[in-house]
């Protein structure tokens, strides 16, 4: 009987399930890659978004109530929400103002600063 070169199916087999293993790992590492670079750019837009506002705000007048300034339509999908507050319960010449960015209607990132009655 001559002797068999080549290789079985079982050795194939397993060869294959091995690349699969390692290609499944690969994949999934990528995609929380891209997960984590995609949240990481909508946080430092937001920021950016927040920031603005509040430099918006300060250029406002002392007033009860905030509207936000228009977002460009280059940021489609964030909308920003500004709340103000007494700072303290005696002096309502301080408010405390939280601006939130929100993006598919989830809050991405807020900011918190005071702004005073001139």
């Amino acid at each position: 009987m001559k002797a068999q070169k080549g290789y079985a199916l079982v050795e194939v087999l397993v060869a294959l399930a091995v690349i699969s293993i390692v290609a499944a790992g690969f994949i999934s590492a990528l995609q929380n890659s891209i997960q984590a670079s995609t949240l990481a750019d909508r946080k430092d837009t937001a920021r950016s978004l927040a920031q603005s506002q509040m430099e918006y705000i300060k250029k406002q007048p002392f007033a009860v109530s905030y509207a936000p300034d228009t977002i460009s339509s280059d940021y489609a999908g964030y909308s920003a929400n500004i709340t103000a507050a007494n700072a303290a319960e005696r002096d309502s010449s301080i408010q405390k103002v939280t601006i939130s960015i929100y993006f598919g209607g989830k809050v991405v990132f807020s900011l918190d600063n005071y702004k005073a009655r001139r």
